[in-house]
């Protein structure tokens, strides 16, 4: 500023406002802009003049990058936001599969569930079945009394020289069951229903050994 106070009648056609005021006003810290010789080596030569800053930079995980020199997207903490993001993201992607890993063991258990439910049903049915072949009882005269009483006794004949007969298939275990009855109504009277199949479906497999191995089975029934 003092080599252009010094040149005043060289630099003052350029300036539109009093030249002492404005030599004045650019001492102040602060000021930018309003170039005097820039702006007179522009109209000498009928050229646009243009600056850039090559050190302007923002680099986020160094926030002391570019300090002094005024850059206008620094922000000191933008490296601590982009880690944070990155590990929320990630503990996301984690929790999501945690929740599909226990929605896919959640539908192996219902279809074991159902596959047992179906096991105790079958037996049930083919415990119908035997009553039918072995009594021919009236329809409607089964109770589930019988049905627990037959059970337990079917034990005491278990050295005898009856054979079963070869199962029906699940379309007459069908048909029995209609024929002899409804289904259990309630939740106890189907608790006990199929506690009574489950009975006779180990004595079922006590016979077929011993049918299979002769006196392997008694062995079998004392444990």
């Amino acid at each position: 500023m003092h080599g252009e106070e010094r040149n005043r009648d060289h630099f003052a056609p350029f300036v539109a406002e009093n030249f002492s005021s404005y030599v004045a006003r650019k001492r102040q810290p602060g000021q930018h802009g309003n170039h005097v010789e820039l702006q007179a080596i522009s109209e000498m030569f009928a050229r646009p003049i243009e600056i850039y800053e090559y050190s302007e930079m923002v680099d986020p995980f160094a926030p002391t990058a570019g300090i002094g020199l005024g850059l206008p997207d620094l922000y000191p903490r933008g490296a601590n936001n982009l880690r944070d993001a990155v590990k929320e993201s990630e503990d996301r992607s984690v929790e999501q599969a945690l929740l599909e890993s226990q929605l896919a063991l959640t539908d192996i258990e219902r279809t074991e569930r159902e596959i047992n439910e179906q096991i105790a049903r079958d037996s049930y049915m083919e415990y119908l079945r035997m009553l039918v072949d072995s009594g021919n009882p009236a329809p409607g005269s089964i109770t589930r009394e019988d049905i627990c009483d037959s059970t337990r006794g079917s034990s005491e004949v278990q050295g005898g020289t009856e054979r079963r007969q070869p199962k029906s298939t699940l379309y007459e275990e069908l048909l029995a069951l209609e024929e002899y009855g409804p289904c259990p109504a309630t939740a106890e009277e189907e608790d006990e229903a199929l506690a009574c199949a489950l009975s006779l479906s180990k004595q079922q497999y006590l016979e077929e050994l011993q049918y299979r191995y002769g006196t392997g089975s008694e062995d079998c029934n004392n444990n």
